[in-house]
């Protein structure tokens, strides 16, 4: 019924073009999972155009996010030594799960056990555009959008493309593209590859991969396949004491001196689209893990494991819209279903103190079925208003080992905008939001078979009795644009039931309480006539326990306040200077508010010119030189003390690269 319903929809008369496809600058499809003016989003979208890409230092898509209102990447950068860690609105997974949920052209990327997404693989000269829908967008996209969603769109330029560049602490990368054209059939392939020593010791990283594509017309719709895959092996130094963190301590203790991480990813799409009614898609992939970790359980002390991991991802999704008309009313109707099945298999190994893997100590195999059908109707009641109006349901099924659950949730969501029209030479809009939300517990949390020594045996932080986080958001905002600036602010409250954490009383994962996460979010650019442009973003976020002993204190990691302000200007010879000062303040480790962590100051610069089809640049990140802990935490000592523990930030580093592109580009 429901794909019968979808299928109707698809073959009546085109509207705007679906998920996934290639829009026009001043067009987002996120905030609708439709194409719609970029003015008139029926939610709250900051987004990152080409031009901007290129002119921002910023090799990768976690640099990148760093510009973006709203949300921020702890970790940026091949050198820092992890992964990177998201923030926005006041939820962070540390590193074990992701509130905000990654998509490439349309189609969801995560990891099986943790949702964790692959930030640091996708190169900024891939990307076209970026979108961020921020807060809550279960109403949309299901599971893991707490934070929001963060959309990539791949390039698609003709030609012949290469770049390449290298810079402090042993980092290099290179990237090429080409595209061949025979006939109604094109053909993309692209190779890319990264390394770093790092800035701390045992943080070196190695990074390939590639990826091709074919596209053709098919029918009244446009088909591409495409295929891909990439191979990273890193170094992990570990944590060590905040105050050295803080003092920008490059060194690595020992307890951490054999983890490493190889990972491979494969992932093969087929979509196929036609503009302005319908896109069906189907993806595959499988990736294959050996992580050796050492895990902090008290001060000095740590659990050391070898994890083998095998997942497995296969899925599809299904757009469809339609221009309809209510009486005097003109709308558009949307519905769209999506359905995966992610296997998951891991094995542990004891580690010795020599770094060897022993004998299996736990393993554990199982899978996650999901399906999500939503449904929404736009209408314009009056020229210049737009009423939104959706609902999603979603069901999450797991069978892990001889254990099994169920979750199944609703999510509504009802947006209104409306111009106000000409306040002093400025289109002003404003919106307001409300919808509801919920993040099923990762497999991970659920069923994870690592086992932890403990008085009397092992035991296991998972906790199989979790039920999904559940969040009611209401926002509202204002905008004001004209030729010259552009200006945004956006008040958010959302209201988190059911929170899941880890309890450090009862050293697992449990539904341990209530949050609530408020704030103001703003931003704006200012681009007059001549050589200078000016932009800026603010947010200030308020998260904190409803309940308990800490109600009322900022939740560890998540900063109060992220600010960023830019100047770009044209100089004489053709040179272009992009210069960003960031600011980060209002962090603390524990959620007790007892450990504050270091604020921080810091500039990033890139100088940029171009010599006919050549381009190149100079990045210099953190010329301030900050010093301060990336994220932190707290155990507790043998004799009752807290001890802080913490990752330092990369110190000033500096790289120079090379970019050519042939005219087709």
């Amino acid at each position: 019924m429901i794909l019968a319903a979808l299928l109707a929809l698809a073959l009546e008369e085109p509207a705007a073009s679906p998920p996934g496809a290639r829009v026009r600058e001043d067009v987002v499809v996120t905030a609708a999972r439709g194409a719609e003016r970029e003015a008139d989003a029926s939610g709250t979208v900051s987004v990152l155009r080409r031009e901007d890409i290129e002119r921002l230092p910023a090799r990768s898509l976690d640099e990148l996010l760093a510009f973006v209102p709203g949300v921020f990447a702890f970790f940026r950068g091949a050198g820092a030594g992890a992964q990177p860690m998201l923030t926005a609105r006041g939820f962070f997974g540390g590193g074990e799960v992701d509130y905000v949920q990654l998509r490439i052209d349309g189609l969801p990327v995560q990891d099986a056990e943790s949702g964790l997404g692959n930030w640091r693989a996708i190169p900024a000269a891939a990307i076209e555009r970026v979108e961020f829908l921020r807060g809550p967008a279960s109403a949309l996209y299901g599971d893991t959008s707490l934070g929001g969603v963060v959309q990539v769109f791949t390039r698609r330029d003709s030609g012949l493309a290469a770049g390449i560049s290298a810079g402090s602490f042993g980092a290099a990368d290179a990237d090429a593209a080409g595209t061949l054209v025979v006939g109604d059939v094109v053909l993309r392939s692209s190779v890319r590859a990264a390394r770093a020593d790092g800035f701390r010791a045992h943080a070196a990283s190695d990074r390939a991969g590639g990826d091709a594509s074919l596209s053709t017309r098919l029918g009244d719709g446009l088909l591409n396949l495409e295929i891909s895959l990439d191979r990273e092996a890193r170094e992990e130094p570990g944590a060590l004491l905040l105050a050295d963190a803080e003092r920008g301590d490059s060194g690595s203790s020992p307890l951490f001196r054999f983890d490493h991480a190889t990972v491979t990813r494969r992932r093969a799409t087929i979509a196929w689209a036609k503009e302005g009614a319908w896109r069906a898609a189907l993806y595959a992939g499988s990736r294959t893990a050996s992580l050796l970790r050492t895990l902090l359980v008290a001060p000095g002390l740590g659990d050391r494991t070898l994890r083998d991991l095998s997942a497995s991802v296969l899925g599809g999704t299904l757009d469809a819209e339609r221009v309809v008309r209510l009486g005097a009313l003109r709308g558009r109707l949307r519905a769209g279903a999506e359905v995966s099945r992610e296997g998951l298999g891991s094995v542990y190994r004891a580690v010795d103190a020599g770094g060897e893997a022993g004998d299996v100590v736990a393993a554990s195999d199982g899978r996650r079925d999901r399906l999500g059908v939503l449904g929404s109707i736009e209408l314009s009641p009056a020229e210049g208003a737009t009423i939104v109006a959706g609902v999603r349901w979603d069901a999450i099924s797991d069978a892990f080992d001889a254990k099994g659950r169920r979750y199944d949730a609703l999510s509504p969501r009802v947006s209104a905008r409306a111009r106000a029209g000409r306040i002093l030479g400025l289109a002003v809009s404003v919106s307001v939001e409300g919808s509801s939300a919920f993040k099923a517990p990762t497999l991970d949390q659920l069923f994870d078979p690592h086992p932890f020594p403990g008085p009397g045996g092992s035991f296991t932080i998972s906790n199989p009795g979790l039920t999904p986080q559940r969040a009611t958001t209401v926002q509202a905002g204002l905008a004001a644009r004209s030729a010259e600036l552009d200006f945004e602010v956006t008040a958010y409250r959302t209201a988190v039931d059911d929170e899941i954490d880890f309890d450090t009383a009862t050293f697992r994962y449990r539904n341990i309480g209530r949050s609530l996460h408020a704030g103001l979010e703003a931003g704006a650019r200012w681009k007059p006539p001549g050589p200078v442009s000016i932009f800026a973003s603010w947010a200030f976020t308020s998260a904190s326990p409803r309940d308990g002993p800490d109600a009322g204190k900022q939740l560890k990691n998540v900063p109060r306040q992220l600010l960023a302000l830019g100047l770009t200007v044209s100089l004489p010879a053709g040179l272009q200077a992009e210069a960003v000062l960031h600011g980060m303040a209002g962090r603390f480790a524990d959620d007790s508010n007892a450990v504050p962590m270091r604020s921080a100051i810091w500039l990033d610069a890139r100088l940029t010119r171009s010599f006919a089809r050549v381009r190149a640049f100079l990045d210099l990140l953190n010329v301030t030189g900050a010093r301060f802990s990336e994220v932190g935490f707290v155990l507790p000592g043998l004799r009752g003390e807290t001890v802080a523990y913490g990752y330092p930030t990369t110190a000033l580093q500096a790289r120079v690269g090379v970019s050519w592109a042939s005219a087709g580009r």
